[in-house]
């Protein structure tokens, strides 16, 4: 049984539902070359969530503190 640390960090990130999909990708596309094809596609899936997080507001990415509010003029 896997400690309750690596069970978590498998559930964070996804991994279980992420291998899953390669390993279908891979058997859909039924590659000659199993290998490459997964290298490429975590290149793409990386491609992806880089660009992902660019276009997320600063404040709004996970493990970040919110942008200050910006003071109030006074009345």
């Amino acid at each position: 049984m896997a400690p309750a640390w690596v069970k978590e960090y498998v559930e964070k990130h996804k991994l279980q539902a992420m291998f899953e999909e390669a390993a279908n990708a891979v058997v859909k596309a039924k590659a000659p070359e199993p290998t490459s094809f997964l290298v490429e596609y975590f290149q793409k899936l990386h491609k992806k969530s880089q660009e992902a997080l660019l276009e997320i507001p600063a404040e709004k990415k996970e493990g970040e503190a919110p942008a200050p509010a910006a003071p109030e003029a006074p009345a």
